[in-house]
């Protein structure tokens, strides 16, 4: 699959890719890689010389969302710092979250994302006891595993009233009889950029994934229409993984209550199609998929070396 998504949002987070390796065939359920492959890097990193583009290389990124024993299994083996694309997901949401809800939101993500790995270290080590090879850091990981889950039970209360309120706030908007306009799409398609031309907001935008994950709404005069207000959104990828669209599905609540989406498309992007799937996908998922959509086609001015099927 292409790995060029995977180096955008690498780069977004400032982490500089220095080798790609790939691996054809079936991936080894314990590693990832086979075993063959992960000697070649294993010996490479071993005969770096200085000034060698893997010299200081601390970190692996797996293109794809991987098991928690295979990002175990890869970190015992390389020596490195393992993340997958949820794990890279995450830590791109984290740096990006502004508001307390989104903060919260993302923090829920993180620690359920750390949980599933610590469980997963806990039966390697249990069963390293029960082998004789020793137990002593069970009592220890049990404890941690403790307070994450007393964290996680806190701010999922948090994050309930955050909802609550939220969700009050629509009724009341629903009472004033304010139409909701969602703007919906893939990252990085000009959601924000739109928004900001409609309505003479200053969302930040950038030219990068997920360049925010704040909801906004701004209220417009719209003739024959009366109130609107315009909803932006948190923008969807592909293999989103449920739990992040759970973490996210208070945020994603403007568009499952809006009266119309607009659904922004990038249609100089050579994926185009299978982005509006990935967020055809994700608004069933939210229970947004009947919800009528208006497709904005974005970027014309970049076709030349596209030709895309929907009709221009």
């Amino acid at each position: 699959e292409d790995t060029s998504e995977l180096r955008d949002l690498a780069r977004t987070m400032g982490i500089t890719i220095v080798e790609t390796v790939v691996q054809t065939g079936r991936e080894d359920p314990r590693t990832y890689l086979g075993k063959g492959r992960l000697e070649d890097i294993t010996d490479e990193r071993r005969s770096t010389l200085p000034g060698h583009p893997w010299e200081g290389v601390d970190l692996a990124i797996i293109h794809t969302n991987a098991t928690p024993r295979q990002l175990v299994g890869v970190n015992q083996t390389l020596g490195l710092e393992v993340w997958d694309r949820v794990r890279l997901l995450l830590a791109l949401f984290t740096s990006h979250a502004s508001s307390v809800e989104a903060r919260t939101q993302v923090r829920i993500a993180q620690l359920q994302s750390d949980r599933t790995i610590l469980r997963e270290l806990a039966q390697q080590q249990t069963t390293g006891e029960r082998a004789g090879f020793g137990g002593g850091g069970v009592t220890a990981l049990q404890g941690v595993l403790n307070n994450l889950n007393r964290e996680l039970t806190n701010l999922r209360r948090r994050q309930k009233k955050q909802a609550n309120a939220q969700r009050e706030h629509r009724r009341q908007r629903t009472r004033s009889g304010a139409k909701t306009v969602g703007f919906v799409g893939y990252t990085n398609a000009g959601k924000s950029t739109l928004f900001n031309k409609l309505c003479s907001s200053d969302v930040y935008a950038a030219d990068q994934l997920f360049a925010t994950l704040d909801p906004t709404l701004r209220k417009i005069e719209v003739d024959e229409v009366g109130t609107v207000i315009l909803a932006d959104t948190v923008g969807f990828i592909r293999h989103l993984p449920h739990d992040l669209v759970a973490a996210f599905k208070a945020t994603l609540q403007e568009t499952q209550d809006a009266t119309l989406l607009l659904h922004v498309v990038d249609i100089a992007d050579e994926h185009h199609e299978d982005n509006v799937d990935q967020v055809t996908e994700v608004l069933t998922e939210i229970d947004a998929g009947d919800v009528p959509q208006l497709m904005i086609c974005n970027k014309i001015d970049k076709l030349d070396a596209v030709t895309p099927k929907i009709d221009r």
